[in-house]
């Protein structure tokens, strides 16, 4: 993907940005689920919303903004920024032009613009809709100082993914221990295959590969320490995380050449059965052509050290109001319909996530039945490094992630570094 730096007025002029409004008269009529009763809020003001989620779903929004201007009579603006652009140019619209609503991040991202005052409190919302009981420990993940700024969206399960023709019964077998992973990669590689497919041209995959390393090397509350900040990279035990990564690097476990290649490729030469696994989430199964989707597996990330408790990663999306934005209740209206359970489920159905709502059914198919069962018996979970970090810490760690998994024999010195960049942000 192309990151592009759009400035804040350039999405509301239109830009390079696509664009669907949707006036009173876009629907004539509401599907039976999309009944919703009209606001006391006046007709004809705008919502304005940027999604910027890179993915399928994209269609259902707009199809679920049509409907709710056809029961409302609010007209609804969507703006479909690109996934990279958008993490630079949020910085500036929050602050002058917001729109309505904007697509994000939970964790720490979300933490960062609430505790500026750049996402509204949504606490009259929640009491309103009763969103506290339904969405249960995924409210946290959208908190800052205890009240809510945001509404989680799809939970994102990392792991291993591979093709069943490929790994496991018949194939070369899947790995459960880090031996085994060490002997799985000997054996991919016999086989023609790179062991593990890797784009990061993006750095993010690298990141999101780190955490679940980390996961397995230390225990749960040191890794979100060190992600959190409160840990020194330099700790002794923070350098078997990266013995570990390094390790991996050393054996040739990646695509050659990977900093060359974005996540989507990586996810084709999965599917060209070029590597034998890569780690990421369920939207990986754009990469491939939907006859073959079947042939596509997860399974959990191998275990280091029996001693530590299993726990894993996940992201989750999120949507909040901007606080600035001169629509506060037709915001809320949207943000109501949307989340309601049938708006919900369609629009997360195509990325293949799991549903925050502790009251709607979870999917069935056998990726998502695997990730609800590997949930099920957790120590814990944590964000990626990317959502559970001080914002300005992943913009520093970001390239040295990539630059470690390059030359792992750089371990000493990019710690060093790490830390520096700790001391220096965290103070």
């Amino acid at each position: 993907m192309s990151i592009d730096q759009p400035n804040q007025s350039a999405w509301r002029a239109g830009g390079r940005l696509s664009r669907r409004a949707f006036g009173a008269g876009a629907m004539a009529s509401l599907t039976s689920a999309g009944a919703f009763p009209a606001p006391a809020l006046a007709q004809n003001a705008p919502v304005t919303v940027i999604w910027a989620e890179g993915n399928p779903n994209f269609d259902v929004l707009e199809a679920i903004a049509a409907e709710f201007t056809a029961a409302t009579g609010t007209p609804v603006s969507l703006n479909n920024m690109d996934h990279e652009a958008h993490k630079i140019a949020i910085r500036n619209y929050l602050v002058a032009g917001p729109p309505e609503i904007t697509f994000w991040f939970a964790g720490e991202r979300t933490r960062a613009f609430a505790a500026r005052g750049l996402f509204s409190d949504l606490s009259d919302l929640y009491d309103r809709e009763g969103y506290a009981g339904i969405i249960g420990p995924y409210a946290e993940s959208v908190s800052f100082e205890d009240r809510p700024y945001g509404l989680p969206l799809g939970v994102t399960l990392w792991g291993l993914f591979y093709r069943r023709d490929v790994l496991g019964p018949g194939g070369i077998p899947l790995p459960a221990t880090w031996d085994e992973l060490l002997s799985y990669g000997e054996a991919a590689r016999a086989a023609g295959l790179d062991p593990i497919s890797m784009g990061s041209k993006e750095l993010w995959p690298v990141h999101t590969l780190m955490t679940n390393i980390s996961l397995r090397t230390l225990p749960l509350d040191k890794h979100l320490g060190l992600y959190r900040g409160q840990v020194a990279w330099t700790d002794p035990d923070v350098a078997r995380v990266f013995d570990n990564l390094g390790e991996l690097s050393r054996r040739n476990f990646f695509t050659p050449n990977h900093t060359s290649f974005d996540w989507l490729e990586a996810g084709v030469f999965l599917a060209n059965k070029e590597a034998g696994m890569l780690h990421t989430g369920a939207f990986i199964r754009d990469a491939f052509r939907p006859e073959e989707r079947d042939q596509l597996a997860f399974t959990a990330f191998p275990v280091f050290d029996p001693g530590v408790g299993r726990s894993e990663e996940t992201t989750i999306n999120s949507i909040h109001i901007c606080a600035n934005a001169p629509n506060q209740d037709g915001a809320r209206d949207f943000l109501a319909f949307f989340y309601a359970p049938e708006q919900l489920g369609r629009y997360i159905a195509p990325s293949g996530a799991l549903l925050p709502r502790n009251d709607m059914a979870q999917p069935t198919d056998p990726i998502s039945a695997q990730m609800v069962e590997s949930l099920a018996t957790v120590v814990g979970t944590s964000l990626n490094f990317d959502l559970e970090a001080n914002p300005d810490m992943t913009t520093a760690a970001l390239p040295l992630f990539q630059e470690f998994l390059v030359n792992p024999d750089r371990q000493a010195d990019i710690l060093d570094r790490l830390e520096a960049a700790r001391a220096r942000i965290y103070g």
